[in-house]
C-alpha cells in the first residue's frame, strides 16, 4: 500500500508494553468489543490490526506480504485458525469488525516486548520501526510499574 492511502483512513494507535501489561484488555474496552483474547497467559503472538469493516473478517499477511483469510469463530472473544502455520509465519494479522468505534480510529495490538519467545519479541519491537509495515500515528505504552525492560523498549 502507499504511504498516501494512509493519509485518508482513520488513525492508527499502537498498543505497546510487556507482556500482561493490558494491551488487549484496553484495546476491548476501547473499541466496545471483545476482539482481542485476554487470558492469564500470554495471549499476543502476532502483531494484529483492528480496523472497522461492514461485517466480521480476518486476514493474515505472511512474511512474504500475501494476505489471505484465516477462519475464525467468535465466542467471548476472536478465536483465529492459523491452520498448520506458527505464529512466525505471519507478519501480522489484519481484523475487520462492524464496531462504530472503529470507524474513527484503527488500533494495532503488539505482543509484548519482553516475550520470552524470541521471535515474537523481536517482531513487536521492529513493528514501530519498519519502514515497510503500516505507519502509526500514535503509540500508547501500558505498564504497571516502570521496570528497566520498559525503559530499554522506550529508549
Amino acid at each position: 500500500m502507499i504511504i498516501s492511502e494512509f493519509l485518508h483512513q482513520p488513525p492508527r494507535i499502537a498498543l505497546a508494553g510487556a507482556v500482561k501489561s493490558g494491551k488487549s484488555t484496553l484495546l476491548n474496552a476501547l473499541i466496545g468489543d471483545r476482539l482481542a483474547p485476554t487470558d492469564t497467559s500470554e495471549c499476543t503472538r502476532i502483531v494484529t490490526v483492528y480496523r472497522h469493516h461492514p461485517h466480521y473478517v480476518v486476514e493474515g499477511v505472511d512474511v512474504d506480504g500475501i494476505t489471505g483469510p484465516l477462519p475464525f469463530d467468535r465466542d467471548v472473544h476472536l478465536h483465529v485458525d492459523l491452520g498448520d502455520r506458527p505464529p512466525a509465519a505471519f507478519r501480522r494479522l489484519e481484523v475487520g469488525a462492524p464496531t462504530p468505534r472503529l470507524e474513527a480510529v484503527s488500533v494495532l495490538d503488539l505482543p509484548g516486548h519482553d516475550s520470552l519467545s524470541p521471535d515474537v519479541r523481536d517482531r513487536a519491537r521492529s513493528y514501530l520501526v519498519a519502514d515497510d509495515e503500516i505507519p502509526v500515528d500514535a503509540v500508547i505504552y501500558l505498564m504497571r510499574h516502570l521496570h528497566v525492560s520498559d525503559v530499554a523498549f522506550l529508549d
